[in-house]
């Protein structure tokens, strides 16, 4: 399987996307390392108009949406790899050719209509369970419940071109797997984290001694968990804030008197010195995650991480002490005391290298095809 199609949805460049950086990395490292790839893929209008929404929701509907079916035909692929089909991307080509197709599922759009498992700024599985589909009575998707009905026929096809057409499926975490089990059981899978290359900083570290503070990462969204975690913050400590969103103007009032620092938008450059030089970063997201870049990102630069409990990320704590989790304000000090303490730089950089590191993304990876063509 030398010859690899990868076929993506991107979604609009306006819009930070951890999914179009992954498979773009992940095309760069096969090409990398011998394999031959082309990758495929409509990119979502920056600003769509209502007519470019309308269209859009009209293929979506009908199935009438982009396929690679040239592309195929030109390129003759080993494999095809899919990766995110909506909302730019047919499901009907599938069927029309005979070349073996694997899928990596990068979010929850299986059982969510907006893929991550939130509603009204909050964790919300209502649909993961539910044969009424909650989330076309609460509107869940662009808030309308004629654009959630229509995402939720677009879940509905893409679940049975799974079964059908799709030989095996990758997953970046454990818990997205154990989540959408009920989904897929009938589809050979594997548990693969996303190959994410190293901060720039990763090779020179800043030592323990010279570190200060704690990190988020984010944009200043609701379902990101910022509010709740600076109100229960303490001004002990110190915390920085990089990133935008709406929420900002809001935030900043919500962490006066507590010790936390806005730095805005940041570049990839100011990122990386920023984990660096950090004591951890802290993960307060309120959904699920699947596998945020941040994370490896983080440990690759000897950084340990502080999660919510029940994120995909904290099942990484019963594996190494550079992934801490916490619950409440209690937890929260007790964990934020131990990483102000302690050197957890080797078990962070340690835990990056086994599980988003190039060599055994690549390991893993080609392991996986072997194993599909037994």
């Amino acid at each position: 399987m030398n010859r690899i199609l990868m076929v993506h949805s991107f979604y609009k460049p306006t819009l930070p996307s951890g999914e179009n950086s992954v498979v773009r990395n992940q095309a760069e490292l096969l090409a990398d390392s011998g394999y031959e790839v082309r990758l495929w893929g409509p990119t979502s209008p920056g600003e769509p108009s209502s007519r470019e929404k309308l269209e859009t929701g009209s293929k979506l509907v009908t199935n009438r949406s982009s396929d690679p079916l040239d592309e195929i035909a030109s390129f003759k692929p080993d494999l095809i790899h899919i990766h995110n089909m909506f909302p730019n991307i047919s499901t009907k080509w599938l069927s029309r050719t005979e070349v073996p197709m694997i899928m990596t599922l990068h979010n929850y759009r299986l059982a969510c209509a907006i893929g991550v498992f939130v509603r009204d700024g909050k964790l919300c599985t209502d649909c993961l369970d539910s044969s009424k589909v909650p989330g076309i009575a609460h509107g869940c998707y662009m808030n309308s419940r004629i654009a959630t009905t229509a995402v939720t026929m677009f879940q509905r096809r893409l679940k049975t071109t799974i079964d059908r057409n799709i030989q095996a499926l990758i997953f970046p975490a454990l818990l997205q797997k154990e989540l959408l089990g009920n989904y897929t059981s009938g589809v050979r899978s594997e548990v693969i984290p996303n190959y994410v290359p190293p901060s720039t900083n990763a090779d020179s570290p800043t030592p323990f001694q010279d570190r200060s503070g704690f990190l988020v990462l984010s944009r200043l969204t609701p379902e990101k968990g910022i509010e709740p975690l600076l109100e229960i913050w303490p001004s002990s400590f110190e915390l920085v804030i990089a990133g935008d969103g709406p929420l900002r103007k809001q935030l900043e009032v919500a962490a006066k008197d507590r010790n936390v620092r806005f730095v805005g938008e940041v570049t990839p450059e100011q990122r990386d010195i920023l984990l660096t030089k950090s004591l951890a970063l802290i993960l307060p997201s309120l959904t699920l995650e699947v596998d945020p870049l941040v994370v490896p990102e983080a440990l690759s630069s000897g950084t340990p991480c502080l999660t919510l409990k029940h994120t995909t990320t904290a099942q990484l704590a019963n594996n190494s002490l550079a992934v801490r989790t916490y619950e409440d304000k209690k937890s929260l000090w007790e964990n934020l005391t131990s990483l102000s303490l302690q050197d957890r730089s080797h078990e962070a950089r340690e835990l990056y290298d086994k599980n988003w590191s190039k060599d055994k993304w690549l390991f893993s990876y080609h392991k996986f095809l072997l194993e599909l063509q037994d």
